[in-house]
């Protein structure tokens, strides 16, 4: 793990946010976790690509690699930080300051996943118009850039928010096992409970999802519930409660009952999100095959 800069050091006086998110981006940058993920990256998502059954598949490369690894480099990060300078500098002010320098260090591996996007996109071919699932190229992006972009994003943050929060030996092991279990959920849901609106709003509730699942030798393709396009605004507001939750961490009693009443009006808005997905999306799961369109 890396030092901590003179920078982040006692100070005198106090840092800015902008030079204190330049140190972390740094650090990030150095960060064995982070380089691995983005090498990984970088090596398979060309392999990743090309004529497939998969299509969709495609996109858990960039958004496991870059997702999941920024997140934990950034719970240590953000952990290693909090340790060195408790005691130096305590202020809510000064913690704030180091939580949003934290965030913004997380835009390295969200600029790192568009370039991904693309390559994954414009990599992948799909082996028969079956393959595609009836998504039009609008929903097809949104499905990309939702498992890439918005996991290069959120992961970050997620990262951030569980480091100021999670203090106990092994947290970083028991929140990459949470997220994923979360997300595997809501897969086995989608395949189990297709149909069932239950299902879809908790798959929908999700932080990385498909809509899809494949039967290469049966030359089938389930297409789950929810609309791609709403699905991306509940991200977003996963994102932007990652952030409000980080911050809330030490934060005065002015500022905790703003960040609480932001928050709760951002997790209506997601839950709408939510809602907007499962309502406007397929009312039922469908198969797709060379010979055409059937209820799953």
């Amino acid at each position: 793990m890396s030092a901590m800069p003179a920078l982040a050091t006692p100070a005198q006086g106090s840092h800015t946010v902008r030079s204190l998110a330049i140190v972390e981006t740094k650090r990030l940058a150095r960060h064995p976790v982070f380089l691995l993920g983005a090498l990984a990256t970088a090596v398979l998502v060309p392999m990743s690509g090309g004529v497939s059954d998969d299509y969709y598949n495609a996109t858990i490369t960039a958004g496991f690699f870059l997702g999941l690894f920024s997140m934990i480099a950034m719970f240590r990060l953000t952990r290693s930080m909090d340790r060195a300078q408790a005691a130096l500098d305590p202020t809510p002010a000064a913690q704030r300051e180091r939580t949003l320098a934290l965030c913004l260090a997380g835009l390295l591996p969200a600029l790192l996943s568009i370039p991904a996007f693309l390559a994954t996109y414009a990599l992948s071919e799909a082996s028969a118009p079956w393959a595609l699932g009836g998504f039009d190229t609008g929903e097809r992006l949104a499905i990309f850039f939702g498992n890439i972009v918005m996991a290069g994003i959120g992961g970050p943050l997620l990262g951030v928010a569980a480091g100021r929060w999670l203090r106990f030996p092994g947290a970083v092991v028991a929140l990459t096992v949470g997220v994923l279990f979360w997300v595997l959920l809501g897969e086995g849901l989608g395949t189990g409970q297709h149909d069932a609106t239950w299902s879809a709003v908790l798959r929908m509730m999700t932080p990385w999802t498909q809509f899809t699942s494949v039967e290469s030798d049966l030359n089938q393709l389930e297409v789950w519930r929810g609309s791609p396009y709403f699905y991306l605004g509940w991200l977003a507001c996963l994102c932007v409660l990652a952030v409000l939750g980080a911050l809330l961490k030490g934060a005065e009693a002015d500022a905790r009952r703003t960040l609480l009443r932001t928050g709760f009006a951002v997790g209506l808005v997601g839950l709408d999100f939510v809602t907007l997905s499962v309502v406007l999306g397929p009312d039922v799961a469908l198969l797709h095959t060379p010979t055409g369109v059937a209820p799953y």
